[in-house]
């Protein structure tokens, strides 16, 4: 359409009986069309760019949203798992307390256990000494009515040879 109107319109100004002012006129009217055509073409040019750097955008947002959901339920497992974690952590303060507990009182028990051991093993001892004194004492009084006992056997034979 246009070329063909302007390729008419350069032979037509060729033709030196063809008014100037016609020319001029049906130019500025070409020109006029040339401009309107070049930025309706800039123009669809410029929206098909914009509307494919639009869809662009469109999708990388979708992915945001997919990205950030991914994130939203990575975020709710951990923080389930931090509660769990520290469920668990209490319950393990509370155990090991509970042990400290057990075992404390089992130290003391040992302590009193072995003052007790102590004191026995003393009494034991003590036991020892006065049985063995008292066996000693025993064998003192046996030696001294064995020897009395031979005195007085002797104290006999004497009389007896004064008496023969």
């Amino acid at each position: 359409g246009i070329n063909a109107e302007y390729m008419g319109l350069q032979e037509e100004m060729g033709k030196p009986s063809v008014r100037v002012a016609e020319l001029e006129e049906k130019l500025r009217f070409l020109n006029d069309e040339l401009k309107h055509h070049t930025n309706t073409k800039t123009l669809d040019k410029a929206f098909q760019v914009l509307h494919r750097e639009n869809t662009e955008m469109l999708s990388k947002y979708q992915q945001l949203i997919i990205e950030n959901q991914k994130l939203q339920n990575i975020k709710t497992t951990l923080e389930r798992d931090k509660d769990q974690i520290s469920k668990m952590l209490n319950e393990t303060e509370t155990k090991l307390s509970l042990l400290k507990e057990e075992s404390n009182k089992r130290e003391s028990q040992m302590k009193l256990d072995n003052e007790l051991v102590k004191k026995l093993k003393s009494e034991n001892a003590n036991l020892i000494q006065n049985i063995m004194d008292q066996k000693i004492k025993e064998a003192e009084n046996i030696n001294q009515m064995t020897e009395l006992n031979q005195f007085q056997a002797q104290k006999k034979k004497k009389k007896k040879k004064k008496k023969i």
